[in-house]
């Protein structure tokens, strides 16, 4: 599982106007897999190769709708997140 560098956390409103961001800092978590607000599953939207070994994840909480940004260090192994 990729290591967690950073993590930003923007929640919507439903309609896609407002948010709050959050900046979490963490060296040794994995990606996170269920939302920090409501604790359901995030379905991964978009991964972005990133500089320095790392990628970028998009992922949508599939209950309340938040958009979750995480920074991961990329894996060694092809294919593997």
């Amino acid at each position: 599982m990729p290591h967690l560098e950073g993590q930003e956390t923007t929640q919507g409103t439903g309609q896609g106007t407002a948010h709050d961001t959050h900046v979490l800092a963490a060296s040794s978590q994995p990606a996170r897999s269920n939302c920090p607000d409501c604790k359901a599953s995030l379905a991964v939207v978009r991964v972005i190769a990133g500089r320095a070994d790392r990628e970028y994840w998009t992922m949508r909480c599939t209950r309340c709708g938040g958009i979750h940004l995480d920074i991961v260090k990329a894996s060694a192994e092809p294919g593997v997140a």
